[in-house]
């Protein structure tokens, strides 16, 4: 290409389907630029989780790819697993050097391609002093949320490479950039003393839990926030006679001055994740409330057990009463004993309807509404449509 002088400006390359600017990036006049989104993972929101820009010169003798930076707030639990290292989003939470993963990336990308030579490995002098600056406002970002500062990143490094394609000596670039940071706090999960069971199941799911004897708590590490202001992967291909100055007037300047993620989708993503939040708190609720339902009908069922039994005895005395009195009522007790017996031990009450029609129903309720096939018990009268029946309990 023709070495002229380029100039670079701020523009917006993506807006969302709300038409917000999303991604705004520094990129050179009279290039074309391509991006391509990744929407299967984004969570619902109206922008792309991940994404890939390209721009390519003019003559389309030259291309620069910038890899979606992943910038993200999450909640989750922060654990260490072992495994293959298969995304660079992971690199650094799995402790691989960026030299390393470029070098494995560069050794997949040119594999095919002729007098593959690694000539230069391009380090920046001031990464250290940048390092420095921006993990003192970290720590100043966590303190000021009452959190604690585990983790910083921060690392950015080119590795070059010239091969040899269809005649034309040719020179790529691999370039990685982490700035990153890992903030957490103490989260209590309460579980009952009482419950063994559950206590088993959290320490077989958690076995890094900690566990209270004394409060009957478990106390967890969750790591609750995780931020990336920068993370992402730089590729650069040109002409070997044009390296030198598309890298000083192109990809130094993009490099340096990164991808912008407009402010107004960080608060549409903390809005949306509060909701998620007071659902969350609606459900626990509503899961209480259940359960104090559950406490009150296993209250009236023992008192309905206890009048039932109450009942049983004092039919038993009237029964005796009437066997010495007569062999026939002495054998019409003794059935009648023998069934309500059986319908304790069993579960079961004995209801008529208004046909005279008896029907034995597995409860201990003294109320009883019948439609077809299908039968409601309740301990106290229920209001009901011309659709049901009640019926009336047996009377021994």
């Amino acid at each position: 290409m023709e070495h002229k002088e380029i100039k670079l400006n701020k523009k917006t390359i993506y807006k969302t389907s709300d038409n917000v600017n999303y991604v705004e990036m520094l990129v050179p006049e009279e290039w074309s630029i391509t991006i391509a989104d990744n929407r299967d993972n984004y969570g619902g929101y109206s922008y792309p989780y991940t994404f890939k820009i390209k721009l390519r010169s003019p003559d389309k003798t030259a291309l620069l790819t910038y890899f979606s930076p992943r910038n993200y707030l999450d909640n989750h639990l922060y654990r260490y697993t072992n495994g293959q290292i298969d995304d660079y989003g992971d690199l650094m939470r799995k402790f691989e050097s960026i030299e390393d993963y470029l070098g494995k990336w560069a050794d997949s990308d040119l594999k095919d391609y002729a007098n593959v030579k690694e000539i230069d490995k391009i380090t920046y002098s001031n990464t250290e002093q940048l390092r420095k600056e921006r993990e003192e406002k970290a720590s100043k970002r966590a303190q000021d949320n009452s959190q604690q500062l585990n983790g910083f990143y921060y690392n950015r490094i080119a590795r070059v490479y010239s091969y040899k394609y269809d005649g034309y000596d040719r020179i790529r670039l691999y370039a990685g950039l982490i700035e990153g940071e890992d903030r957490s706090q103490w989260s209590i999960i309460p579980v009952p003393s009482y419950d063994p069971f559950m206590i088993s199941t959290m320490k077989s799911a958690f076995p890094d839990m900690q566990y209270d004897q004394k409060s009957g708590q478990y106390l967890h590490m969750t790591m609750n926030e995780t931020l990336w202001n920068v993370r992402c992967l730089y590729s650069f291909d040109c002409l070997e006679k044009d390296y030198e100055y598309l890298y000083k007037n192109v990809f130094s300047p993009v490099l340096n001055t990164g991808v912008t993620i407009c402010d107004d989708i960080w608060n549409d993503f903390k809005r949306i994740r509060n909701e998620k939040s007071a659902e969350l708190k609606r459900i626990r609720e509503d899961k209480k409330e259940a359960q104090r339902i559950r406490n009150e009908a296993d209250r009236q069922r023992r008192e309905s057990q206890k009048s039932l039994y109450e009942s049983i005895r004092k039919t038993q005395q009237e029964t005796h009463d009437i066997i010495n009195s007569s062999y026939e009522n002495q054998r019409r007790s003794q059935a009648k004993v023998r069934e309500m017996w059986g319908d304790v031990n069993q579960g079961n009450t004995r209801f008529v309807d208004r046909h005279g029609n008896e029907h034995v129903i597995h409860t201990y309720n003294n109320y009883a509404y019948k439609s077809g096939d299908t039968y409601v018990t309740s301990d106290s009268p229920l209001d009901h449509s011309y659709d049901w029946e009640e019926l009336e309990k047996k009377k021994y």
